[in-house]
């Protein structure tokens, strides 16, 4: 290895031509080129150099600047410091027989931390050293907050705006909770084999197989009880039960309501038509559908089919009957025998809530 001598620098202030071919420069003002004739920086290094790329061989002449510890198992790296207290630092520290990582640092608070970790095998880790639990040769990027309870990663563009924390899409771990954030009014879409499968509108609404229209979305989803109550049209009575229980399940704009009341008890007798009424939802058009078993009810002669009846804009439904060679008939609750009666069944319908 050849050696730079002081008599081998060439000062620019001097007179006459400088020798550039000694490869090291000092101008006035002491910035120091090396193979730069003029440096502008306080160290300029500078070289004409064709080598192409290579991903798997560092040792390339394209590299103008290298760092080296001689001692094996150690770390070499570059500090920067600006004024009293700026700090940062990058370091290559080498583990054992070669794996080297490459670490970030930066000062903050008044506190100096390693901030990003590439491990030896290419996983990231933000905040964290990369963990290696995933597998063997699996690449991964980790971000850990370790002085908060959120973690964000952002995507943005020149349209939504550079600023993740009010524009673009979010990825967010808050606590035990993992949130997708679209901050923008467009759309989400899901897709496999390069097909769009799923999308949930920017007004709500999930759609299906590359559907876009508003109209044909899945809005709603809900399941609860409600509280199914017997009674008279004409005058509703009081009654009693010995159970009375109601559940619903609302998928989009279609309710599907099961009940049951058992040993339905008459305090004071309604008079009419039988009435069942407490539905979670009005409906949306006059319906009939459902199916019930009743016990303990007086039939006509010649009942083929039960029904429930729901008229439109309606929380309560009738049991509409179906009789041989007769007009449609509704079940009154003076077809009640005894309190022993009970009525149970599901009644499907359309709601325009």
């Amino acid at each position: 290895m050849s050696k730079v001598r002081a008599e081998e620098y060439t000062d620019k202030s001097g007179t006459g031509a400088p020798n550039f071919s000694r490869g090291i420069v000092v101008s006035v003002g002491s910035s120091v080129g090396i193979g730069s004739t003029f440096p502008d920086r306080t160290l300029h290094v500078a070289q004409a150099n064709s080598t192409a790329y290579s991903s798997t061989d560092f040792d390339q002449k394209y590299h103008v600047l290298k760092l080296q510890n001689f001692t094996d198992d150690k770390s070499v790296g570059l500090q920067f410091k600006i004024g009293t207290n700026g700090e940062a630092a990058i370091t290559a520290q080498e583990s054992s027989n070669g794996e080297t990582q490459l670490m970030f640092g930066t000062r903050g608070g008044g506190n100096r931390a390693e901030r990003l970790r590439i491990d030896s095998a290419g996983r990231m880790g933000l905040g964290v050293t990369p963990p290696t639990g995933y597998g063997s040769g699996r690449i991964s990027l980790d971000i850990h907050s370790s002085g908060a309870t959120a973690s964000h990663l952002a995507l943005t563009n020149s349209t939504t705006g550079s600023d993740g924390s009010t524009n673009g899409f979010n990825i967010v771990q808050n606590g035990l909770n993992t949130l997708l954030l679209l901050r923008e009014s467009g759309f989400m879409s899901f897709s496999t084999a390069g097909t769009e499968r799923v999308r949930i509108l920017s007004s709500g609404g999930i759609t299906f197989n590359g559907d876009t229209s508003s109209a044909n979305a899945l809005d709603d989803y809900e399941e609860n009880s409600w509280t199914p109550v017997f009674a008279g049209a004409t005058s509703a009575g009081t009654y009693t039960y010995g159970s009375q229980v109601g559940r619903y399940t609302k998928i989009g704009n279609m309710v599907h309501a099961h009940f049951k009341l058992e040993n339905i008890t008459t305090g004071s007798a309604g008079t009419g038509n039988i009435e069942i009424s407490g539905l979670p939802y009005v409906s949306d058009l006059e319906q009939v559908s459902g199916n019930m078993v009743l016990d303990n009810f007086n039939l006509p002669t010649g009942t083929s089919n039960l029904a429930f009846k729901i008229a439109n804009d309606q929380s309560k439904f009738t049991i509409v009957m179906t009789i041989d060679n007769l007009p449609d008939q509704i079940l009154e609750v003076t077809d009640k025998v005894d309190n022993a009666a009970d009525i149970q069944g599901t009644i499907s319908y359309l709601t325009d809530s």
